[in-house]
Parts: C-alpha cells; sequence; structure tokens
C-alpha cells in the first residue's frame, strides 16, 4: 500500500431521502490480475483486521480480480501515516514487506529482480535500497529507468510516463534466499528459473586484490582466472575477473563496506 497496487482511500454512498446524505465508506484494496497475490492479500488483511476472508471478485474486461474490505479503524489510523511513522513495523518484518513491493512493482530478469518506481518514489525506494543492503542482498544503485512522455499500456489503458522513471536491481539469489518466494505466479516462475540458470557466490575482496596483483604481473584475465582457482580451491569464472580488472566492478565485500 506503500505506492504498490494496493490502496486505502474513503469513498461515498449517497442516499436520497428528504435531503442528500453521503455516508462515507472506508475501503483497504487490491486490484490484480494475478490469483495468487490477491490471495495473499485476501489472507493477510483476515489476519490483521480479524475478519474472515472475502471473495475475490471475478476478472473485468482487462483481466484485473479485486479483494476489497470496508475497514473505518485501520483506515483512519493508515491515512495518518507516513515513512517515518511506518519504519518500525517495516523493520520488524523487513522481508515480508518487501515481497509485497516487489509483487506490486518489480520486473525479474535473468540474473536481477528489479524494483520499479518514478522519480517522486527515490526517498521511499532509497529507503527500501538500503533495507535490502542491511538483510545481506547484493544491490545496485538507483538508476533511470524510461524517459518522459514514454507510453505503455496496462491492457487497453494507455499510460503516459510524466515523471522521469526509477529502478534498482537486487540479486535474484540474494532475493529467494532472504525475501523467498513471491505471490505473483509468472514473477515467481520467472525467479525460480533465473536461479536455475546461475548461482551467485558471494566473492571475497581477498579474491579480487590477489586478481589485481596477478594482472600487475602480466597475466591475462584467463590466466588470471585459472591462477585463482588454484590458489583458493574455488572456480572464478573469467567473466568475473574481466569485470574486476578491465571493468571497475568491486566484490559485494568491498561495496557493502562503503555504503553501510
Amino acid at each position: 500500500m506503500l505506492k504498490g497496487d494496493g490502496s486505502v482511500y474513503v469513498t461515498s454512498k449517497v442516499l436520497k431521502a428528504k435531503e442528500v446524505v453521503r455516508i462515507p465508506i472506508p475501503r483497504v484494496e487490491l486490484k490484480n490480475k494475478s490469483r495468487g497475490f490477491l490471495t495473499k492479500f485476501d489472507d493477510e488483511c483476515a489476519l490483521v483486521l480479524g475478519r474472515k476472508t472475502v471473495r475475490i471478485s471475478s476478472p473485468n474486461r482487462e483481466g484485473h480480480s479485486m479483494v476489497r474490505y470496508t475497514a473505518k479503524d485501520f483506515v483512519s489510523w493508515w491515512l495518518t501515516q507516513d515513512l517515518t511513522s511506518l519504519k518500525e513495523l517495516i523493520e520488524a518484518f523487513p522481508a515480508e514487506y518487501l515481497r509485497g513491493r516487489f509483487d506490486s512493482d518489480s520486473n525479474v530478469q535473468r540474473n536481477r529482480i528489479d524494483l520499479i518506481g518514478i522519480e517522486s518514489h527515490r526517498p521511499l525506494m532509497e529507503y527500501e535500497r538500503l533495507l535490502c543492503m542491511k538483510l545481506g542482498m547484493r544491490v545496485g544503485r538507483i538508476r533511470s529507468h524510461g524517459k518522459v512522455g514514454e507510453v505503455t499500456f496496462a491492457g487497453t489503458k494507455k499510460i503516459i510516463s510524466r515523471q522521469p522513471r526509477i529502478r534498482f536491481s537486487v540479486n535474484t539469489g540474494d532475493f529467494a534466499r532472504i525475501v523467498g518466494k513471491l505471490s505473483v505466479e509468472w514473477k515467481e516462475k520467472k525467479l525460480t528459473q533465473a536461479i536455475r540458470t546461475r548461482r551467485w557466490t558471494p566473492w571475497s575482496g581477498k579474491l579480487r586484490k590477489r586478481a589485481e596483483e596477478l594482472d600487475s604481473y602480466g597475466l591475462n584475465c584467463r590466466k588470471v582466472s585459472d591462477q585463482l582457482s588454484k590458489e583458493f580451491q574455488v572456480r572464478v569464472p573469467y567473466d568475473t575477473v574481466y569485470a574486476w580488472l578491465r571493468g571497475g566492478v568491486t566484490t559485494w565485500e568491498e561495496h557493502y563496506a562503503l555504503v553501510a
């Protein structure tokens, strides 16, 4: 519900008697195409609100179904909250919070999962990036993603980007190990396939420094890789060595020491 697919709002119902009366209706809802995500949201809302689960609506013509609760006390509380006041709650359940955010606004790639937002979401995403790092996940910087005026479609709905889009990436293996499964079925399938395709190892800074030393002796990247394997009894891929020596890439251990 913090910039994701969930929403908390107050609408109204009009009663026509002698005078028009507007009755406020506080709602908590989620619209999505994923049955798994909707079911998860339904279960969690029922738990928090002390209710029975509600019926998931039938899909509309664009394929979206909906879970909706009417909850006066929760809505009144939520509408007084901001990121600062919610941090204590988020940090008590960091993996669960991140799972909900990535279920809402992520894109799963081969070796990374991106959390996507817009420029006005930057303070929240900076916080979420640090939260990922504190949990021990390898995380990229926040980068631009798309352009103002870019046209996309959500079903038949045309969306024109009014703000610069931004994203940051998390290693898929780290995400699956620490956060666990996603509720959105197609994202979870891609995440599982990505992990099977390539497993990442949190390399030691000691390995990279030794690679630099061997490079100074005139060894090429292939020979440096072979020598590291002999010395440390672990296979260091050629691509990793090349990234260290020619691409300016550091190890996760060194990166985390600088930004933690």
